[in-house]
């Protein structure tokens, strides 16, 4: 299911990632512990496309992160550590933006008349109840 093959990342002179190796199988649980900069984060953005890989190879269901990001984006689930750009857009504008996360057209203002909150298509999620 994954498989981490010599894995570096460096930040300028810091080196962050170096030589992961690791394979998980499909049904299994895996834990990355750590002190604070040993690499957890970064490790974890790389398997999900969302920071660069200097060297080495990760793949996702046999699907190679750096060549094909997007298809493991949609087959995997992630929690991201911080959201705060999510705060800056509409109700309207998230939902649009998670259809095109899955690749779906979303008519928000159709969704939003089914469950009563059309009048709140352009208020910011802090604005909401």
């Amino acid at each position: 299911m994954l498989r981490i093959k010599n894995l570096y990342k460096s930040f300028g002179g810091l080196r962050a990632i170096n030589n992961v190796s690791l394979e998980i199988e499909k049904t299994s649980i895996t834990a990355l512990i750590g002190p604070n900069g040993a690499g957890k984060t970064t490790t974890l953005e790389m398997i999900e496309g969302l920071t660069d890989i200097d060297s080495g190879s990760v793949s996702v269901n046999e699907i190679d992160v750096s060549s094909d990001p997007y298809a493991v984006k949609e087959i995997i689930g992630v929690q991201l550590q911080s959201n705060e750009y999510f705060d800056a857009l509409s109700l309207k504008e998230l939902l649009v933006l998670f259809g095109k996360l899955y690749k779906n057209n979303v008519d928000a203002e159709s969704l939003l008349s089914k469950v009563d909150l059309l009048e709140k298509a352009n208020a910011k999620p802090e604005e909401l109840s």
